[in-house]
């Protein structure tokens, strides 16, 4: 590559900074001893919409860098010039599309802010795109800078994100039933109390030595940093003017940082994105519910079971193609039938709980009380500001060491002063309620599943040998919805032995994804299988036999009391809550201490059992710190290094690097040792004697693995691997590696198939052609706006529709509509759903070229469904499916993430007799028989012309609109929808051309 793309133009004056470092000083220096950090290393690109401002200030003035990045954003939709000749070009890639992501020194910039506490300090400045550039002396003042420069961006929604992570929505906004909803959600996955954070917090220096130690100065540095800018609004120093105005229009309070208020967001990443398992009770729920189906054949039950489940199956697409036969246990034995007689005495350790027996335990009780001092008789009184009631705690130093010692409830929140937005203006007051009203709406939204993917992020890249520069390319990055202003914020650090520069969730200190000196990194997540359910026998401390209610469980025999605590709050009543009094909320914690937080009751042969989730990751919500501390000191200096890296890091997922010679990939997780005797796809019991090797996360060890977890070569991994390229969508690690419980979607067909499948196409041209980044980029659009089940799953209902002259004229019509439409794409993928001209920034106006194809697809999916797999259909209405039917495209632009597709896949191959891993029960309209399976079609395709009528125009109006991607607004700002597009939020564009640190 002979061009460079520069984000401000031509960088005059940049100064040569040489670094001496060591990878084994945990301050931070850089590897190697000459490197200038801030030379020219290669292509690093990047986008973040709508922008990197928040979009609007105290005065509800707009800052353009919220929303500058939008349009380029979306024009990477229009960019596409088939069938016409030409293509995209490299030059084209800035600034229509992207921005540069370079390493700036000071003297780009005219000038810089300082900012100070009388110990840190820090320089920022800002480039035309908004991005906070960190510098600081030393790596103190870097931490620092970048706290403030997180709260100037992000001030409202970090201060949501701590609560939600601690499970206390309601608490900051309000009694509303979505505020309980994700308050529900984390009770049950972590429900700390602010006692059990700062524990582990401080624990961070005897799982990491000197990396823990250094940890936790750099969020304490963080957090300093926070606060001198939320105290700079309140004396005026950065002009009061600067308080977000939902603070004053809901009446809430702007309230100092604490190191907690990042561990209760970490939590909130690690719960949304980080993990992999637990539903092992699904299983055994659809299991007995197929008993039901097939009252009289277990064997059949089984296979349907195995069929659905598709827990290593040998069609799947995986990342890389190495055998990773190293979970454990080392495989599941698929010839095993939890129905047999036999199967107990095969997997003890499996706990099969009685059918129907399952209860889900409340964790809120929620009632309208009134203020202190207005009480009358029969009222409840809503606790004090900042109350939390603790009743008996219980502490235990065994399992996981998941309680603090001691019994005091631990800190409260610190208070803020209050604002008043009637001082600003005469429709100060209006616009702010206007404002906090969608930004309240926005975050229910958000933070109840609605706008976040389930999985998130894809990534492509290509060896050094596949590009016309030789050096690899990478187009990647995390896919997490879309908000106004992100979630997600954009920095660059400089200094004290920091050179980083990326993407991090907010209120969070480090760039988890982005670029070193010379090389970059990504990640998706890979769900990995770090969570089970446990069946725990209930008993009673004094004898007396046990129901449901009892607290006590038999663990190694001996009856043990679990953890029981009590936290209330009141949950305000607000503008958006009008009518609703306050609310009383207490959330019931309930833990075992040897596993983990008890969700649910049930009975195994009549006697009561409590239901735990057991998770690696359980009370070590920051032990992942350990990775971004060494990425921001340059420590992956090539694959080995960057394998060492990430294994240390405790959540799953999917990491990809990128340097000037090589790709690599390597999958992280904390994955436990567990015991003989059990099946990791049911429940398994907790009495002690099938524990995992060691509960509790327990020590770094030299190999970067933690001890009594499964070590770094049980890893899938690969460099510069055979095919030329690697493509990840989320889908399966390695073959043997089987699915987590959860995961019933890795079958023949997954996501990732509308990246490689456009990967070989073009190296199949017969001019062979070498990859460009603008090559890679035109493959990653034309995949995130293609429909899946039009590429994959078409074709083969041709094949099977087959001969079609025996169907009506109109019958015959959309059949050849459908196959224009699958084939209407370079090198004949086609199947999108795109509007190749625009408008931009108008979806009203938008019309997707093969919109009537959409459309009919759209409704198609569902009759093929019914038609083609009655046999799902009867699972469904037991109400025990695990899995849903289709991932449809909407607001929040992923899609194609998880339904049938290699379902309805591989019964028409199995009617067609292509299929070389056919179920064994499950078949195309139940027989199997391609003539029944075309009858089948045929009804489906008839039965969808009879529900969208004659007039093709009017098929679904609405369909682009409906598509299109909006922005959750956490604000008064609501940018413009967008074309759909199925893509990451945050995404680089990478070539390194020089390994400046080798």
């Amino acid at each position: 590559m002979t061009s460079r793309f520069w984000l401000l133009g031509l960088v005059v004056g940049v100064s040569l900074v040489l670094i001496s470092c060591s990878s084994e000083d945990s301050s931070g220096d850089a590897p190697n001893a000459q490197v200038d950090p801030f030379a020219d290393n290669g292509v690093f690109l990047n986008v973040l919409p709508p922008g990197s401002a928040d979009a609007n200030d105290g005065n509800l003035a707009t800052d353009p860098n919220s929303t500058n990045q939008l349009v380029m954003y979306e024009d990477l939709v229009f960019s596409d010039t088939y069938p016409s000749p030409g293509q995209l070009n490299d030059g084209d890639l800035v600034p229509k599309y992207f921005k540069d992501e370079p390493f700036l020194d000071e003297t780009a910039f005219d000038s810089l802010k300082s900012v100070t506490d009388g110990t840190n300090s820090a320089r920022i400045g800002r480039d035309s795109m908004g991005v906070p550039h960190i510098y600081g002396e030393a790596r103190a003042d870097v931490l620092f800078g970048t706290g403030y420069a997180t709260a100037s961006d992000r001030m409202f929604a970090i201060d949501v994100l701590r609560h939600v992570g601690r499970g206390r929505m309601s608490d900051f906004l309000g009694p509303a039933g979505g505020n309980y909803s994700s308050d529900r959600g984390l009770a049950r996955f972590g429900g700390y109390d602010e006692q059990e954070m700062q524990d582990q917090i401080e624990q961070l220096a005897s799982r990491f030595g000197a990396d823990g130690v250094q940890a936790q100065q750099d969020v304490d540095d963080f957090v300093s940093g926070i606060n001198q800018y939320i105290d700079d609004i309140q004396t005026g120093a950065e002009g009061a003017e600067r308080v977000p105005v939902e603070y004053g229009a809901l009446g809430l309070e702007l309230r100092p940082f604490t190191a907690r208020d990042v561990l209760a967001i970490a939590a909130l990443v690690q719960s949304t994105f980080a993990t992999g398992g637990g539903g092992e009770h699904r299983q055994l729920q659809l299991l007995q519910g197929l008993a039901g189906l097939f009252p009289a054949d277990a064997d059949a039950a089984c296979d349907m079971w195995r069929d659905i489940r598709q827990a290593s199956d040998p069609e799947r697409p995986n990342t890389t193609e190495i055998v990773f036969e190293t979970q454990s246990p080392p495989t599941i034995d698929e010839a095993a039938c939890p129905l047999d007689a036999g199967f107990a005495a095969a997997y003890p350790g499996s706990a099969l709980f009685d059918e129907g027996s399952v209860q889900e335990l409340e964790p809120l009780t929620i009632e309208d009380c009134v203020e202190p001092g207005a009480v009358m008789p029969g009222d409840i009184e809503c606790p004090a500001f900042g109350e939390d009631v603790v009743d008996d705690p219980v502490a235990s130093a065994s399992g996981m060491m998941i309680f603090r010692p001691g019994a005091t409830h631990g800190a409260q929140f610190a208070r803020g002063i209050p604002y008043r937005v009637e001082d600003r203006g005469p429709n100060a007051l209006r616009d702010g309620r206007a404002r906090a009203q969608a930004a309240l709406e926005g975050v229910r939204l958000a933070l109840n599943g609605d706008r976040f993917p389930d999985a998130m992020s894809n990534a492509i890249l290509v060896n050094a040998d596949q590009t016309e520069d030789g050096h690899p390319i990478a187009v990647f990055g995390p896919q997490t919805g879309y908000f106004s202003p992100q979630f997600l914020v954009e920095f660059s650090q400089q200094g004290g032995g920091i050179h980083s520069r990326g993407m991090a969730f907010a209120g969070l200190p480090y760039v988890i994804i982005g670029r070193g000196i010379d090389h970059s990194w990504s990640a998706t997540s890979s769900g990995d299988d770090i969570t089970d359910v446990r069946v725990l026998r209930l008993c009673e401390m004094d004898g007396a036999d046990p129901t449901r209610a009892s607290t006590s469980y038999l663990y190694n025999g001996v009856c043990t009391a679990m953890l029981q605590r009590t936290d209330s709050w009141t949950a305000e009543s607000n503008l958006t809550t009008a009518g609703t009094p306050n609310q009383r909320v207490t959330r019931n914690i309930l833990r075992a201490p040897d596993y983990g937080p008890v969700f649910a009751t049930a009975t195994v042969e009549g006697a009561p059992v409590a239901l735990v989730v057991q998770r690696s990751t359980f009370f070590g919500e920051v032990d992942s710190v350990r990775p971004f501390l060494a990425t921001a000191r340059n420590d992956m200096v090539n694959p080995d290094a960057f394998y060492d890296v990430f294994n240390s890091l405790t959540g799953t997922f999917n990491w990809f690097y990128v340097d000037a010679s090589n790709i690599a990939y390597f999958n992280s997780g904390l994955l436990p040792i567990r015991a003989a005797g059990i099946h990791p796809d049911l429940p398994q019991w907790g009495t002690g004697e099938f524990d995992w090797q060691q509960t509790g996360t327990g020590r770094i060890n030299p190999a970067f693995s933690f001890d009594n977890f499964l070590p770094l070569e049980n890893h899938p991994r690969e460099t510069n691997p055979p095919a030329g390229y690697f493509a990840n969508w989320n889908n399966a690690q390695a073959p043997g590696f089987y699915a987590n419980d959860a995961q019933t979607g890795y079958g023949p067909v997954y996501r990732s198939a509308l990246l490689s499948r456009r990967l070989d196409a073009f190296s199949a041209r017969t001019d062979s052609p070498l990859h460009t980044p603008a090559s890679m980029v035109q493959i990653m659009i034309d995949a995130g706006t293609t429909d899946l089940r039009g590429q994959e799953v078409l074709p083969r209902v041709f094949q099977v529709l087959g001969d079609v002259s025996d169907l009506t004229t109109p019958e015959q019509e959309v059949v050849q509509l459908m196959k224009d439409w699958v084939a209407n794409g370079p090198d004949g993928l086609g199947a999108m759903r795109r509007d190749r001209s625009g408008p931009g920034l108008d979806v009203e106006s938008l019309q997707y070229e093969d919109r009537t194809a959409v459309a009919f697809m759209d409704r198609w999916w569902n009759r093929m469904i019914d038609a083609l797999l009655p046999q799902l259909v009867r699972v469904e209405d037991a109400g025990v499916m695990v899995g849903g039917r289709h991932n449809a495209p909407g607001s929040n632009g992923s899609a194609f993430q998880g339904g049938y597709y290699g379902y309805v896949l591989r019964v028409l191959e199995m009617a067609l007799g292509q299929s070389g891993a056919p179920y064994q029960r499950l078949a195309c309209a139940e027989t199997g028989e391609r003539t029944d399976c075309r009858a089948a079609l045929v009804t489906s395709l008839r039965q969808t012309l009879a529900d969208l009528g004659s007039d093709m125009s009017q098929w679904d109006p609405s369909l682009e609109a409906d598509d299109a991607i909006n922005a959750t607004a956490l604000g008064l700002a609501d940018p413009p929808n967008i074309h759909w597009q199925n893509r990451p939020t945050w995404q680089q564009v990478v070539q390194p051309d020089r390994d400046a640190l080798q």
